[in-house]
């Protein structure tokens, strides 16, 4: 935060110049802000958190009752990281044995990924804790996803915790959707969890399956959910871009060299990695897109911005700061493009 106003992550959460550019508004409200309107809303009964939509549902059934308690949590191993209710915690993806000692301590069960990235089964189960996966992108929740979101509560093997990679925008969709499933709370508290994470409006199918989302009857089939879901080729890709992606921003706020608390990160390796993240993914287009001649375009523009990227930042290269953070930002527009062309619609 800086001056009272959010800062947007680059890659994937970096749409807001050009949604702005576009007409849209991002909502970014303060935390503390939120915390205390969803008090008063509680408070003059305004936030209904009542039964399930549907009393047939086994959740209803066994009168599940889990009163949302919405609170943002301070902790160094957990970044992102908001408490919904005794049963549900969203923020972003732990990283580490720290991250999972601080969730065993927070008495979490069970973790919900809903990254493209396969997560950490074997780092998990070291501190007692499970994995289920189940990926969904900016544009909405699927109804497949979300009925996979309420089998996974209706195992009743929580406290859970939702995250995606980065905890602001597909992990919170997932936990309040989770939340209205356990709770039977109203759209009106659902979306608060989304305005307390600053899930961008700029990804209009979340908030719209959060706020839509209604209780399956009892007899709708629930999907088998497991520790790792099966994802494309290009899925996988945009997975790993993006968190080479935030190497190397990592990079670039040292000058282009190694992080004092990232001594091992090479730059221009990174980079590489970048190149080649993208070249696999040109090679693998997802099969919707396979003719579209504009998404083809806008992929491959990228692709060029981040070869001119990675070249600036070779051994023996001179180029100025200035250059290199023309090339970093080339890179970073062509992608806000395509994005909010194909990934957020």
């Amino acid at each position: 935060m800086s001056g009272g106003v959010p800062e947007w992550e680059p890659w994937p959460e970096f749409d807001d110049e050009i949604i702005l550019a576009r007409g849209l508004h991002p909502q970014n409200p303060m935390r503390s802000v939120l915390v205390s309107a969803f008090a008063a809303l509680t408070a003059t009964g305004v936030v209904a958190c009542a039964g399930s939509q549907h009393s047939d549902s086994p959740l209803a059934r066994a009168q599940v009752s889990v009163k949302p308690e919405l609170k943002a949590m301070d902790s160094e191993a957990l970044h992102q990281l908001i408490r919904l209710s005794d049963n549900v915690y969203s923020g972003a993806a732990p990283e580490g044995a720290e991250a999972f000692a601080a969730l065993r301590e927070l008495g979490v069960r069970t973790l919900v990924c809903v990254d493209s990235a396969h997560p950490d089964v074997e780092g998990a189960a070291a501190y007692g804790l499970r994995y289920l996966h189940i990926p969904i992108g900016y544009d909405g929740v699927p109804e497949a996803k979300q009925m996979a979101i309420v089998a996974a509560m209706e195992e009743k093997d929580g406290p859970y915790y939702f995250h995606c990679h980065h905890g602001k925008h597909r992990g919170p969709a997932a936990a309040a959707i989770a939340l209205r499933a356990d709770s039977g709370c109203s759209a009106d508290t659902a979306r608060m969890v989304l305005e307390m994470a600053e899930t961008s409006t700029g990804y209009p199918g979340l908030w719209r399956d959060v706020e839509t989302w209604t209780a399956p009857p009892a007899d709708a089939p629930r999907p088998a959910v497991g520790p790792i879901a099966e994802v494309s080729d290009f899925e996988g890709a945009m997975a790993a871009i993006d968190r080479t992606w935030d190497r190397m921003k990592l990079a670039r706020a040292a000058d282009w060299g190694a992080p004092e608390d990232h001594p091992d990160l090479v730059a221009a390796n990174e980079a590489q990695a970048l190149v080649e993240g993208l070249e696999a993914s040109l090679r693998k287009p997802p099969q919707e897109y396979l003719t579209d001649a504009e998404f083809l375009r806008q992929l491959e523009e990228s692709t060029r911005a981040a070869r001119a990227l990675r070249d600036g930042l070779g051994e023996g290269v001179a180029v100025s700061a200035e250059d290199l953070e023309a090339r970093f930002e080339e890179v970073r527009s062509s992608c806000k493009s395509c994005h909010l062309d194909y990934r957020d619609v």
